[in-house]
């Protein structure tokens, strides 16, 4: 087994190489995986699957460590029809670009529907289109609420299931507290992925539909993002139970004010619940997580098979292995990665030890796929650089709704 540092320059170099490469008629079959650059995970996945199948060597070529340096990777190889990649990993926010483009293989005809059903079917979601299933999901994310479950009960509050709620909960809480560091709700404010995933919770819980219908047509409602931005700006400038300086927050900016105890309720990713209940943290033990006000955006990775692979059936064998219960109980172990296979979430069958996964369990059953369009990451961007205007006060809720409809527009003609 041979592991290779995948970059871009390198697969460009590698095209002529590569391409024109015929099937081999003798020994093992080698199939090519693009994985994820948890090189010691990825290594024991592949020396497990290839201990079972000795008729099929996986040769790992290590994708980049920036997201969007692993998305042109692979959209390089794929847009180029080459034969060198097989089978690859890839965000839940990435299929439709791949399967508009015929670009992925239907893993159907490979896969039983026992195995596609045990599967938490909102994960699958983001791989499953026109009834058919183009990946496999083998870790889950999802962007939750986390809330203060000592300073809940103290006021004899539950949990918010609407942004009214979590404005009122937030209010009561800091009034009856008296702190002036203390604030209701907090998130990951700087322009990134994580700020249009905050936006589209947003978005969704005031009744806004999905970017596209089951027909194809982009139905996304620009009067529901206007109310989504006036939301969002009213918790800040006109409640202040969301801090002013939410515009500037990265990641590890809001989970330092969390740890300090000084936030109630937040948006974050299933990462943070490690942190928030770990030994530096003064909230420990008192930091909960539930679903969003009606839906949270799908995080997370799956595996893919190449529609220019010579070798699909030996690919989809191994995609379906590199999201099997093994594989996946070995990424938890080793990576702390969060399962998105059913068994792992009851109560009978959660591995000793990993019991706060059950708490996942509601949070991942809301989760909603970000945008099941290829324009997606175009659009995304758009919602990004709008969604920083308005919560830094660049921009009112209207400007930021009718910019966001010029800039849509021009994406998808």
């Amino acid at each position: 087994m041979k592991r290779t540092i995948a970059v871009i320059m390198m697969v460009l170099a590698a095209f002529s190489a590569f391409a024109g490469g015929s099937a081999e008629s003798d020994g093992p079959v080698t199939i090519t995986y693009y994985g994820r650059p948890d090189v010691e995970l990825e290594e024991s996945i592949i020396a497990a699957f290839e201990a079972e199948n000795p008729d099929i060597n996986v040769e790992y070529v290590e994708l980049p460590s920036s997201s969007n340096d692993r998305l042109k990777t692979i959209q390089t190889v794929l847009q180029s029809q080459g034969t060198e990649m097989d089978v690859f990993a890839g965000d839940a926010c990435w299929p439709a670009i791949f399967i508009s483009a015929g670009w992925v293989t239907p893993l159907d005809e490979y896969i039983s529907p026992s195995v596609r059903d045990s599967f938490i079917s909102t994960m699958l979601t983001a791989y499953t289109f026109n009834g058919q299933t183009y990946g496999l999901p083998f870790m889950a994310d999802v962007c939750a609420l986390y809330y203060r479950d000592d300073l809940l009960s103290k006021y004899g509050l539950d949990v918010p299931e609407t942004y009214d709620e979590l404005l009122e909960a937030s209010k009561t809480i800091m009034a009856g507290e008296n702190n002036p560091d203390l604030y209701g709700w907090g998130y990951i404010g700087v322009q990134n992925e994580t700020l249009a995933c905050c936006f589209l919770s947003t978005y969704w819980a005031l009744g806004g539909p999905d970017m596209v219908n089951e027909e194809g047509e982009f139905v996304f409602d620009y009067e529901i993002a206007e109310e989504a931005f006036e939301l969002m700006r009213s918790f800040i400038y006109d409640e202040k139970v969301t801090p002013q300086a939410v515009g500037s927050f990265d990641t590890n900016t809001l989970r330092n004010m969390v740890m300090a105890g000084n936030i109630v309720f937040d948006t974050d990713w299933l990462s943070g619940y490690a942190k928030y209940n770990g030994d530096s943290s003064s909230v420990k033990g008192n930091m909960k997580i539930a679903a969003m006000p009606t839906n949270g955006a799908i995080g997370g990775w799956g595996v893919m098979v190449s529609a220019f692979s010579e070798h699909k059936e030996e690919a989809a064998k191994f995609a379906a292995f590199r999201a099997n219960y093994e594989s996946q109980l070995k990424a938890l172990e080793m990576v702390d990665q969060v399962p998105t296979l059913n068994v792992f979430y009851d109560s009978e069958t959660v591995p000793a030890g990993y019991e706060y996964l059950l708490e996942f369990l509601a949070p991942l059953s809301a989760a909603r796929p970000r945008g099941l369009t290829p324009f997606y990451a175009a659009i995304s961007s758009r919602i990004q650089i709008e969604t920083s205007a308005v919560v830094t006060g660049m921009k009112t809720p209207a400007e930021a709704a009718e910019s966001l409809r010029n800039g849509i527009q021009a994406v998808i003609g």
